[in-house]
């Protein structure tokens, strides 16, 4: 069995709590829907909420469960998978065993390659309250999620999700190393599957549905953008493979810094976290920021800003080289406004 990558791994520590965004809906009727807001938006078909006939689906195939739409790509079982080590959450040196989180005897890490689009409905949807994907073998069994691994980049299981935004991760489980016939089993929390996904039934490559960022209102990178009496603005915007010093990027890699203001006009303190600040690709792949570069930049997700006070920072994150167009989005969800703001970083 293969060993994963680092890629890989930042996407599959999504898996720890294994739940999406969205609810079923109450209808075994396909449709073909693909809009943004309330608009039409494209071929998808849409699953049972009744427990007792879920839908059934291959990988490759989209489909909608509520105000969502859902394709799960592939499915592998793997002996080991990369972890970070207790310095560095976020940098993994993939050739020490070390940071290396391996099987027991007789058993095995299945991992899911699975991606949600809110793609339906207004306003934004919060991924953990809303739909539950679990892992069995066509019988009762259901396979636990992986636990043992660090929540820093939980990138489908918990975040948030604006209308046309997609999410895309690797959720892994325990397994035995003698597994066969997964089946993925989609449903509301506290519900049985209104939906199953056979991962043997796997489609021709270059077959089958991509969900990409379809966000609404993007913004250029020296906009400003206000919400309830804050400004958030991308002031500068740096991208390349050798950008210098700590901000060197490895083989396979280019760096991205971003240097961000925040005007507070209100009357409170704010404090970022990281859960406001999310970089993604096209297809929903969610890269952190890289701590390796926060003795050169400073952490802008631990900024403070006064009352009636603006103040600037940088947060820099490695990506993957031809990454293409990145989408850098900011949560104000934590400050009273329920809304994500993206900028396209080109």
């Amino acid at each position: 069995m293969d060993r994963m990558d680092r890629r890989t791994y930042l996407a599959l520590v999504a898996g720890g709590a294994l739940a999406l965004a969205g609810c079923a809906r109450a209808s075994a009727e396909r449709q073909s829907t693909r809009g943004r807001g309330d608009e039409s938006r494209g071929p998808q078909t849409t699953a049972s909420q009744s427990p007792e006939s879920p839908e059934s689906y291959g990988l490759g195939d989209r489909f909608g469960v509520g105000d969502l739409d859902l394709v799960v790509y592939g499915a592998d079982v793997v002996d080991r998978v990369d972890a970070p080590s207790d310095d560095d959450p976020f940098e993994l040196d993939t050739e020490s065993d070390e940071n290396v989180l391996a099987a027991t005897d007789g058993s095995a890490f299945a991992v899911v390659d699975v991606a949600v689009q809110h793609a339906r409905g207004k306003g934004v949807v919060d991924v953990d309250r809303e739909l539950t994907v679990a892992l069995g073998d066509g019988t009762d069994r259901r396979y636990a999620a992986v636990r043992a691994l660090r929540p820093e980049a939980r990138a489908v299981t918990a975040g948030r999700l604006a209308p046309g935004e997609v999410v895309r991760g690797d959720l892994a489980y325990e397994v035995g190393d003698d597994v066969r016939d997964l089946v993925v089993e989609v449903g509301p929390p506290g519900a049985g599957p209104s939906a199953v996904v056979g991962t043997g039934e796997k489609r021709s490559q270059g077959v089958g549905e991509r969900l990409q960022q379809d966000l609404q209102g993007v913004h250029e990178f020296s906009q400003g953008v206000e919400r309830g009496g804050v400004e958030v603005r991308i002031a500068s915007l740096e991208r390349g493979n050798d950008l210098g010093g700590f901000l060197d990027a490895d083989d396979g890699e280019e760096v991205v810094v971003l240097g961000v203001t925040v005007d507070n006009t209100t009357n409170r303190e704010l404090r970022l976290s990281p859960a406001q600040l999310q970089l993604k690709d096209e297809s929903g792949r969610v890269y952190d920021a890289s701590s390796t570069m926060v003795g050169a930049l400073g952490d802008l997700s631990e900024l403070s800003v006064a009352a009636e006070e603006k103040e600037e920072g940088e947060v820099g994150y490695r990506v993957d080289e031809g990454s293409g167009e990145l989408y850098w989005l900011f949560d104000f969800g934590e400050w009273g406004t329920d809304q994500r703001v993206a900028w396209l970083l080109r």
